[in-house]
């Protein structure tokens, strides 16, 4: 390596996505900033995707660019991210998606506000969303009210944010039991940690592709009990974040999601949160979300959040 230490690692776990990580790995590379460290985890591939990591760090590995490719072969990203997580030696961490591309200059605007703002400890990002239709979008990253907009709205998933090696390490890593909401039980626990917070302004700098093979990939209904344990867990560390009431609206929310997908019995979840909420008013509002959620209203955790109690 350079004498001059690498200040941030880049963890990317990889299942099954031989046809595409090379879009990512290329992004990569391509950043402006060195040294860099990038940590390849194979997560169990069986379509060759380890081979075409190790191939790519043999081609691209160099006294400025470090490369590690490890395996981990338990099942689950949280494992994967986990194993790469355990392998960093840079105070900053950044963790990234095999499907995912950065353009040039991220990582070194990254590295500029960590040098500007040594007091900060988490920075987070704008980012720009492809759908499968070939629409895009801008995904906000919201500082301000973060714990809401990361329950609700994914503000600390992956590809958002950047943090302090030793925070991810404090907060206890990846949470190895979820299939789901791993990025958000992560951010609660982060939070927990009351880490001073900045976003970065401008121009988006990482670009997510969403598709059929995408991780989010399971419909509502196929992944209800998953998240269901997921919200189980994050009840745990929001109590110290806000109310429970918006974990609540959040189940209610998924209640509605899952039945719309075909789940009938979803509507369990509905009635598993007005069993426990003692506000009137709440129970008013969580029946008001669910069946705004149902009729296929757009936005239902904006339009009702102002409502509870």
């Amino acid at each position: 390596m350079n004498q001059v230490r690498a200040q941030i690692s880049i963890v990317i776990p990889v299942f099954n996505r031989a046809g595409v990580v090379g879009r990512t790995l290329a992004s990569v590379v391509s950043q402006s900033v060195r040294p860099l460290r990038v940590v390849l985890v194979d997560n169990g591939s069986t379509d060759g995707s380890g081979d075409v990591l190790r191939r790519w760090a043999c081609e691209h590995c160099s006294p400025d660019l470090d490369v590690l490719v490890l395996d981990e072969p338990r099942p689950g990203a949280a494992c994967a991210r986990n194993c790469g997580l355990r392998a960093v030696d840079t105070p900053w961490t950044m963790f990234f998606d095999s499907d995912d591309e950065m353009l040039p200059g991220h990582v070194a605007r990254v590295l500029e506000a960590v040098s500007a703002n040594p007091e900060v400890d988490l920075f987070g990002w704008d980012v720009k969303a492809f759908g499968a239709d070939g629409r895009s979008r801008i995904l906000p990253f919201e500082p301000h009210g973060l714990a809401w907009h990361s329950l609700m709205h994914g503000s600390l998933s992956t590809l958002r944010y950047c943090a302090r090696t030793e925070l991810f390490r404090s907060a206890g890593g990846w949470c190895e039991r979820l299939g789901t909401w791993d990025d958000i039980e992560l951010g609660c626990r982060l939070l927990c940690l009351r880490p001073h917070v900045m976003k970065l302004q401008g121009d988006t700098g990482v670009v997510v592709h969403y598709s059929a093979e995408s991780v989010s990939g399971p419909s509502y209904a196929a992944s209800m009990e998953k998240a269901l344990m997921a919200l189980r867990e994050i009840e745990k560390s929001y109590a110290a974040l806000g109310p429970l009431s918006h974990v609540r609206l959040k189940q209610v929310i998924l209640a509605a999601d899952c039945v719309r997908d075909g789940r009938q019995d979803a509507a369990g979840l509905l009635a598993d949160a007005l069993a426990v909420e003692r506000s009137f008013v709440n129970r008013l509002v969580y029946r008001a979300a669910y069946c705004f959620r149902i009729a296929g209203g757009r936005g239902a955790a904006r339009l009702f959040k102002p409502l509870l109690r």
